[in-house]
C-alpha cells in the first residue's frame, strides 16, 4: 500500500513539473539586415534617418530594435512579416515612431525552429502622400532676414562638394562676433489641422539652432520654436545630418491661422560664429 501511495505521489509530482515547466518551443530568428529608401520623381531626395526597425509578424508588434538585431519568432509556419521604418521625431531618442509616410515592406516567411532569416526592407512614401521638394536650393532661397532680430547671412552655396546633394545648398553665419542670426521663409507652408504634416530636412551646423513655425491668426503672429538641432561639425565645412520634424501641432495650435511661415534662430554670447547649412527642406502630408 505504502509502495502504491509513493509510485501515485511521484507520477503527481512529475506531471505537476511538466506543467510548470512545459517543453519550450524553438524559434525561429529574423534579421533586417540593410534597407533602402526610393523616390519617384517629384518626392525629392531619397535620404532617410532610419534609427531602428520596427517589426510586426500577422499584424501584430514583436518588437522594435536596432538594424541588424536578431529577432526570435515563435510565429511558426507561413507568416505575413511586416517591417516599418522607425526614426527619432524631432531627433528625440524619447520621440520614437515608425514613420507614418513610409509603406511597411511586407513579406511572407515560413518559419521554421532555428531557421535563420535575413531581410532586405524597401521603403517608400505611400503613392497618395502629398510632397513638397522645392526648398531644395537648386533655384535659390525664399529665406529672408527678419529686420531687428538678425545680425547675420543667409546665401546659396553652388558647390557641389559642399552640398548634401545636387549642385546647392543654403548657408546661415554669424561674423563679427555678432549673436542673433534670425531668418523667416517668404512663401508659406500648408499645415492643416488635424492632418499630420512632417518636415523632413538635411543640416550641418557648428553651434546649436532652433527650427520653428510663425502663425498668422487675424492681426496676430504667434512664434513656436519646434526644435533644437545639436552641432555636428566643429570646421566650415558641413557634416551632414538629417532630422524629421512633425509640425502637425501647429495645426491643431492655430486652426484658423491664414498662413504659416518656417524660421531658424541661432544666438550665442561666447564670441563664436555660428555656420548652418541646409538641404533638402522636404514637407510631407496626407491629401
Amino acid at each position: 500500500m505504502k509502495l502504491l501511495f509513493y509510485s501515485l505521489f511521484l507520477s503527481l509530482a512529475l506531471a505537476s513539473c511538466n506543467i510548470i515547466n512545459p517543453d519550450e518551443q524553438e524559434p525561429a530568428y529574423l534579421q533586417v539586415e540593410s534597407y533602402s529608401v526610393t523616390t519617384t520623381a517629384g518626392q525629392g531626395t531619397a535620404s532617410d534617418k532610419i534609427t531602428e526597425i520596427w517589426t510586426y509578424t500577422n499584424d501584430n508588434i514583436l518588437n522594435v530594435t536596432s538594424l541588424g538585431s536578431q529577432t526570435p519568432v515563435l510565429n511558426l509556419g507561413p507568416t505575413k512579416v511586416s517591417i516599418r521604418a522607425g526614426i527619432k521625431n524631432y531627433g528625440s531618442y524619447d520621440m520614437r515612431i515608425y514613420y507614418p509616410f513610409f509603406q511597411p515592406f511586407d513579406t511572407i516567411i515560413d518559419f521554421k525552429p532555428l531557421e535563420y532569416h535575413k531581410i532586405h526592407a524597401k521603403f517608400q512614401y505611400y503613392p497618395n502622400v502629398v510632397i513638397d521638394a522645392t526648398r531644395n536650393f537648386e533655384s535659390g532661397s525664399t529665406f529672408l532676414s527678419v529686420d531687428g532680430l538678425n545680425q547675420g547671412v543667409f546665401e546659396v552655396i553652388n558647390d557641389p562638394t559642399i552640398a548634401y546633394e545636387g549642385h546647392s545648398c543654403a548657408k546661415a553665419y554669424l561674423t563679427n562676433g555678432n549673436s542673433s542670426l534670425f531668418f523667416k521663409e517668404e512663401n508659406p507652408i500648408q499645415i492643416e489641422s488635424g492632418n499630420t504634416t512632417f518636415l523632413e530636412m538635411n543640416f550641418s551646423c557648428t553651434a546649436p539652432f532652433t527650427v520653428g513655425v510663425v502663425s498668422t491668426v487675424g492681426g496676430s503672429v504667434f512664434s513656436n520654436d519646434m526644435t533644437t538641432m545639436a552641432a555636428t561639425a566643429t570646421s566650415s565645412l558641413p557634416t551632414w545630418n538629417k532630422i524629421y520634424i512633425d509640425l502637425s501641432p501647429i495645426g491643431l495650435l492655430y486652426p484658423t491661422a491664414s498662413a504659416h511661415y518656417l524660421y531658424i534662430i541661432c544666438q550665442t554670447s561666447n564670441g563664436d560664429n555660428p555656420i548652418i547649412y541646409l538641404d533638402n527642406l522636404k514637407l510631407v502630408s496626407w491629401p
